[in-house]
């Protein structure tokens, strides 16, 4: 069964090791970002029955708002669901606020939970970003 918690001082290599599979190669993040986010309580990961951590979500909650900064699943745990029990925790977790997220690597992802593309960005490094905010009305009554 899958299972979500807050992250815990001992998740810091699992988050970092998946960090490295997968986002790395898009951006560059300090290892202190994961460990402060972590003492803030600004992560949660998804794990199995025997406690293995099979990736986590990072936000950024600035009052009504809450920003997807990272959504990371190890690459061969992929396509089973824990990605979108992640958002789904999140939208059950805060039902007052506004979930969105800038990607440019996992657009269909996201438009098949119910976001809708509401903008583009340009990063500083010149990259294209697509800005997708959770149209709340029908989410996930079809998943």
């Amino acid at each position: 069964m899958i299972q979500i918690r807050l992250a815990l001082k001992n998740d810091l290599d699992s988050v970092r090791k998946i960090y490295r599979k997968t986002l790395d190669k898009h951006r560059f993040i300090s290892t202190d970002s994961h460990q402060q986010s972590i003492e803030h309580k600004k992560i949660w990961v998804v794990y199995d029955d025997e406690d293995l951590v099979k990736g986590y979500i990072k936000v950024i909650i600035n009052g009504y708002d809450i920003k997807i900064s990272e959504l990371a699943i190890f690459p061969e745990e992929q396509n089973k669901g824990y990605g979108t029990t992640m958002v789904r925790f999140l939208v059950d977790k805060f039902p007052k606020k506004s979930l969105w997220v800038e990607t440019n690597t996992a657009n269909k992802f996201y438009e098949n939970l119910g976001f809708v593309k509401t903008g583009i960005k340009t990063t500083k490094t010149k990259k294209t970003l697509s800005i997708y905010r959770l149209q709340r009305g029908g989410l996930f009554e079809n998943i």
